[in-house]
C-alpha cells in the first residue's frame, strides 16, 4: 500500500497594512478558519481569535464549533 507522502504547503507571506504587526480575526469555526490561522503563523503575525456567531442553534453546535476553535488554537500556540 503507498503512503500518501505530506509536503508543505507553499503560502505567501500575509503582509498587514499600514505596518501593523496584530490582528484581530473573527472565527465561526476552526475548520472555516484553520488555514487562514496557519497562513497568519507562518507569516509571523501575531493575531487573537475572536468567536462570535449568535446564529449557531442548537446550543450543542455552538459549543462544538466554541471548543474546536480553542482545541486548534492550543494546537498552534
Amino acid at each position: 500500500m503507498n503512503t500518501p507522502r505530506v509536503t508543505p504547503i507553499d503560502r505567501p507571506k500575509l503582509v498587514l497594512p499600514n505596518g501593523a504587526d496584530k490582528l484581530l480575526l473573527h472565527s465561526c469555526c476552526a475548520p472555516c478558519s484553520g488555514e487562514v490561522m496557519e497562513a497568519l503563523l507562518a507569516s509571523g503575525i501575531d493575531y487573537t481569535i475572536y468567536f462570535y456567531n449568535p446564529n449557531i442553534h442548537p446550543l450543542k453546535e455552538y459549543e462544538i464549533r466554541k471548543n474546536e476553535n480553542i482545541r486548534f488554537a492550543e494546537q498552534h500556540g
